[in-house]
């Protein structure tokens, strides 16, 4: 009886082994423009009317023209508020074949002379070479951009210096947003990297208000004044000491 659960036991195995390694071949679609070959999804083709609607361009607004930085095809552009309307969104559907597990996380690397980024990770389709995320059990595509693993460092910061997180207090040295050592972008041009800072330049002086006596000087005590800074969020105090007083004798008969 053993050896009858044997065979259809193993074949079941094997077959589920099959289907496991097989890669995953799937479809996604959305819009492409005929005069340009732009793709769309239809959530931006909506967005697109709805902005549209919003900025009260109507149809007769757009004069069909060369579309910027194309040499040849063309597109409709609004004479109103000068954006790029692609006409003629027709359907497609891409096939796509992914293999199954996902790509593992790879850390930034130094090959030769040359540094490169890491990939979180992420799954590839083998027709089109595009990235995928899986999101409730569905592949989602992702730009390549939102995979990148940067090498954050710090700089030397100038006077000029745009990408600050937030400014030198007299307390905290100014925050400024790190730079990719691959790339050259920015820590705040890159999704989900905004904890990527560093302190530089120096500290703000005192904005100090006026002397403030607080305790008055007597007969041979000293007093003291104080002034405080009057930057936001700071409150430091300086002290000083008053002289005391001399004694003013009374004439005695």
């Amino acid at each position: 009886m053993k050896k009858m659960w044997k065979k259809p036991l193993a074949l079941l195995l094997a077959v589920m082994m099959l289907v496991t390694a097989a890669p995953l071949t799937f479809a996604d679609g959305g819009f492409y423009c005929e005069t340009c070959g732009v793709e769309r999804s239809l959530a931006e083709i909506e967005t697109i009317t709805a902005e549209k609607e919003a900025e009260s361009c109507k149809p007769k607004d757009f004069g069909y023209a060369l579309k910027p930085g194309y040499t040849s095809g063309t597109a409709y552009v609004c004479k109103v508020c000068g954006d790029v309307l692609h006409g003629d969104f027709v359907k497609y559907t891409k096939q796509h074949t992914i293999n199954e597990p996902e790509v593992q996380e790879s850390s930034v690397q130094t090959i030769g002379d040359e540094t490169v980024h890491g990939m979180k990770a992420h799954y590839k389709c083998d027709i089109c070479g595009g990235y995928f995320k899986k999101e409730m059990n569905v592949f989602v595509p992702v730009a390549e951009e939102e995979l990148l693993i940067h090498d954050w460092k710090e700089y030397n910061v100038t006077a000029e210096e745009t990408h600050i997180a937030s400014a030198a207090t007299c307390k905290v040295l100014a925050q400024y947003y790190k730079k990719c050592s691959i790339c050259g972008k920015y820590a705040d041009e890159v999704a989900d990297a905004a904890e990527e800072v560093f302190g530089g330049g120096e500290l703000l002086t005192h904005d100090f208000g006026d002397w403030v006596e607080t305790t008055p000087a007597q007969c041979g005590v000293a007093g003291e004044k104080t002034r405080t800074c009057k930057r936001e969020g700071c409150g430091f105090e300086e002290k000083q000491p008053i002289d005391a007083l001399e004694h003013d004798a009374l004439d005695t008969l």
